[in-house]
């Protein structure tokens, strides 16, 4: 996960080991503030705001080359299209535990 968000950097903005920290930090405090969003309004938001916070998700995922989380993004705004309220659920508990995986990466 981190070790692919860095080598996505290294190629792309041919970064050096401390700027790639910095836009990990920056990368995890996005993902910090959109599980916070999920966290506040899980389910019971209406579902054009889980897919307003999908959108955010997608465009700092596949920035940073976090496809994994881009995966899960998608699952969880297809969800939100269909507004299938289980499906949602599911996708953000999934978010919510890559979202401790990074955090334990660092």
């Amino acid at each position: 996960m981190k070790s692919d968000i860095a080598a996505h950097l290294k190629e792309l903005l041919e970064l050096e080991d401390e700027e790639i920290q910095e836009f990990y930090d920056a990368f995890i405090k996005e993902f910090d503030k959109s599980c916070a969003e999920l966290q506040e309004d899980g389910v019971d938001a209406d579902f054009q705001k889980l897919r307003i916070i999908t959108h955010t998700m997608f465009g700092y995922c596949e920035n940073m080359g976090a496809m994994d989380l881009f995966a899960l993004a998608k699952e969880l705004n297809t969800a939100a299209k269909a507004a299938d309220i289980p499906a949602c659920q599911a996708a953000i508990q999934k978010i919510f535990r890559m979202h401790e995986a990074y955090l334990a990466e660092g």
